[in-house]
């Protein structure tokens, strides 16, 4: 496609018809002045070569905003795609995108495309805006900590289809499949309606669970005492991470949700008896020290890093 912003006929052809009835006429309706009003609002940013770009950014920040607290109503979407995107690419772009909203019941107020020519990945940008949000309990000394699904998911996931056929050449079908259905693993929504405590939620995201854990430290004004042991992770990442020298735990973790309760066991049961995926990592404390436990050494936990990803989405281009 050529640079700019994309043309009319192309935007109505290739946006507009391949989002449902409901969502192209709410489309069309953003494009009068108007103002929104909402209770709660979260950003989802992602460049990565594929179809499903939008779909990470969507979740990411639909993840955000259900953890914390609020329901998401509406989705603003903005497309970044570059002249070696055909419009082909942009059609499949929207198709993902109009299936998740059709799944998660939300709505899209306005879609803009604009094709630049520069050496970068396709890049999405969601915003979210929702309501009712109610005020979740703080975090506090003393609680347990719960990991939901498994060490870099939503990356897992992607340097599944990123490099699909270089995997393919090094493992079975079905182990590099095992990793693409992780796609269907990005939203945090079940986990939530499985507690019965109203702590605060930290979904993991860019950064990996290092990363939300900071965060959750963070949240709360706590410190905490994590068990490297612990952490839920899937023979599919461990063999990609070791091709690819990335580390997991600093691995873009999206469809992963870090909860607090006062019995992580129980709360482990309770996720694992509904087909999640949880583990039990260690606890809340008082102190601010935040403390990775290894069979060998304790080491501190670092503040967010870049994202691991980055390394291979760039590694490629």
């Amino acid at each position: 496609m050529k640079t700019g912003k994309i043309s009319q006929s192309i935007y109505d052809r290739s946006v507009c018809k391949v989002l449902t009835i409901e969502q192209s006429r709410i489309l069309k309706g953003a494009e009068q002045n108007c103002a929104f009003f909402a209770d709660c609002f979260a950003l989802g940013q992602m460049a990565f070569v594929s179809e499903d770009v939008a779909v990470y950014a969507f979740y990411d920040a639909y993840n955000q905003m259900v953890a914390s607290g609020g329901t998401p109503r509406a989705a603003m979407v903005s497309l970044t795609l570059t002249t070696r995107q055909s419009e082909a690419f942009l059609k499949r772009v929207i198709r993902a995108i109009s299936a998740v909203l059709e799944k998660t019941g939300v709505q899209m107020t306005s879609c803009q495309v604009e094709v630049v020519d520069a050496v970068m990945p396709p890049m999405a940008s969601v915003s979210m805006i929702g309501s009712d949000k109610h005020t979740r309990k703080q975090i506090e000394p003393g609680l347990d900590i719960v990991m939901t699904k498994t060490l870099a998911n939503g990356a897992t996931a992607m340097m599944a289809q990123l490099k699909k056929e270089e995997l393919s050449a090094r493992f079975p079908y079905y182990f590099v499949q095992k990793a693409l259905e992780k796609r269907e693993l990005l939203s945090v929504q079940n986990e939530l309606t499985l507690t019965e405590e109203d702590y605060l939620a930290i979904p993991i995201s860019k950064g990996g669970v290092f990363g939300a854990l900071w965060q959750l430290g963070e949240a709360g004004n706590v410190g905490m005492e994590i068990h490297l042991r612990h952490f839920p992770i899937s023979q599919e990442t461990i063999e990609f991470c070791e091709l690819y020298e990335l580390n997991p735990y600093e691995l873009y973790g999206l469809g992963g949700l870090l909860m607090v309760s006062k019995d992580g066991n129980a709360l482990v049961e309770r996720l694992e008896q509904a087909g999640i995926r949880a583990a039990y990592l260690g606890t809340t404390s008082a102190c601010h020290d935040r403390v990775i436990v290894t069979a060998e050494e304790k080491r501190f936990l670092e503040p967010v890093k870049p994202d691991e990803l980055l390394k291979l989405i760039y590694r490629g281009e």
